[in-house]
């Protein structure tokens, strides 16, 4: 008995529900009948004395990071790369030409290495990395702009670069 009553009023419910639509369909056509507004292009001039500067607003957080900035904390900018004078070693590490023989150790500077990702087909693992802006596809023992790719795993990267190695992480 109370089915019967749920599923009448439920009925009842969708037959004025859909006779609305019905109405508002065809017994208020005017309102659709009105002719749509017809927009006049107008002439433009070419040389414009305004100016527009954009800003960008770069404090939201970044979508691919793991690890997620809290509310309010400002991003951080990036340190500008200075593609001038190559050699930056400090002189403390430098060998005095006077002195030849001494083994100090040379300062390699390092050019800006970033590990994108890795592909893996069949047998054979492909590293994606970024030197210098310049994006390459190497395997592992291959040699891009001086960096040589040593090992490559999911999550890390072992180069060599002027016979120096070093871990880079995604």
């Amino acid at each position: 008995m109370k089915n019967k009553v749920l599923t009448y009023l439920l009925a009842a419910f969708v037959l004025i529900i859909w006779g609305t639509i019905f109405y508002k369909i065809f017994f208020h056509s005017d309102e659709m009948e009105s002719t749509p507004d017809i927009i006049v292009p107008t002439m433009v001039s070419e040389q414009s004395d305004t100016t527009h500067d954009y800003h960008l607003c770069l404090d939201y957080p970044d979508p691919f990071i793991r690890v997620p900035m809290k509310r309010g904390e400002k991003v951080k900018q990036a340190a500008p790369i200075s593609h001038g004078n190559k050699s930056v070693a400090s002189n403390k590490n430098r060998t005095s030409p006077s002195n030849p023989t001494a083994n100090a150790p040379v300062n390699v500077v390092w050019p800006p290495i970033k590990y994108e990702g890795s592909i893996k087909s069949n047998q054979k693992t492909t590293a994606i990395i970024t030197v210098n802006g310049n994006t390459s596809f190497l395997a592992q023992g291959q040699t891009f702009m001086e960096v040589k790719i040593e090992s490559i795993t999911r999550d890390s990267l072992i180069v060599s670069y002027k016979n120096q190695k070093k871990t880079i992480r995604k």
